[in-house]
């Protein structure tokens, strides 16, 4: 594989696993398997590592987890009755014999 080519395959790839990283991120629904996603991930580490140049910081092998915007991604909320209704329950829990299988 000549710079060029190698150049291509590394825009493509980072290009398709940033998709991915959409889809799984942000859609939560991936379009591939861990596994798939992995090898594309593997190929893009050993050409930037054959082609040192074409190395970027934005790339996604320079990422951990994700960077993608979640601004306008819903927040969970829960009301506070149900969460000191929890906090009620976890505490029984521990101050009791009770243990939870597990």
């Amino acid at each position: 594989m000549d710079k060029n080519e190698a150049k291509r395959r590394i825009d493509a790839l980072r290009q398709e696993i940033n998709a991915h990283n959409r889809h799984y991120y942000l859609e939560n629904s991936p379009t591939i398997s861990d596994y798939e996603f992995d090898l594309l991930l593997k190929e893009l580490i050993q050409l930037e590592e054959l082609y040192p140049e074409f190395k970027s910081p934005d790339s996604p092998t320079s990422r951990v987890g994700s960077d993608l915007e979640t601004e306008n991604a819903p927040l969970p909320s829960m009301p506070t009755s149900t969460l000191c209704s929890l906090l009620q329950i976890l505490t029984a829990l521990r101050s009791s014999a009770i243990s939870m299988p597990g």
